[in-house]
């Protein structure tokens, strides 16, 4: 929870209060913003009887009963594209014979997961009260959007756990977005 409160206030020093933690604190909060979002997002949709625009890509899931499903799977997914992401960075640092403390790198991930949380989920809820749907396209952009800050906080960790520079972050960060996001626009539908 302090390492929370401090991303907003000194980025910096939020990497200085889990950088002697095991990635059990990033499993913890990703599993936090999984079980946060099933509860305060998916949820919520299901009890208003909304279904996804567009329609679900997954023949085994109805489009109907989509929400229901989320509302079960996103945690475990969300955990799944941590470690797929944090296992594909630490290899492409050890190729590069780069420090590479799995740990430090899965942390990362976990409390830039954390800072962007509050910010995506206000973002959907004004889109859906507002506009009364979530239009894909500036759900897109938006989220594009709050992926600049993601960013910025793992250049941060990176920079300060593992003494990595801003450039290899950001290429870091773009091969991060071509594994998830298709896992991503796959499975997560507005």
């Amino acid at each position: 929870m302090e390492a929370w409160k401090c991303i907003y206030r000194t980025p910096r020093e939020t990497f200085t209060v889990i950088a002697d933690k095991k990635a059990i604190f990033s499993v913890k909060a990703y599993l936090l913003r999984g079980i946060a979002t099933s509860i305060l997002f998916f949820l919520p949709l299901v009890f208003l009887g909304r279904s996804p625009e567009p329609p679900s890509f997954i023949i085994f899931w109805p489009t109907d009963e989509y929400y229901k499903i989320m509302v079960f799977i996103y945690p475990i997914v969300s955990i799944a594209i941590l470690f797929i992401n944090g296992s594909l960075v630490h290899v492409i640092l050890q190729m590069l014979s780069k420090s590479n403390d799995i740990d430090k790198i899965l942390n990362v991930s976990g409390i830039a997961n954390l800072a962007t949380f509050p910010l995506l989920l206000s973002f959907d809820w004004i889109s859906l009260l507002i506009f009364g749907g979530l239009d894909p396209i500036i759900i897109g952009i938006i989220h594009i959007l709050i992926d600049g800050f993601y960013l910025y906080i793992m250049i941060i960790g990176y920079h300060e756990n593992l003494g990595l520079n801003w450039k290899l972050t950001f290429l870091l960060f773009i091969v991060q977005m071509i594994v998830s996001v298709p896992i991503a626009a796959l499975l997560f539908r507005g």
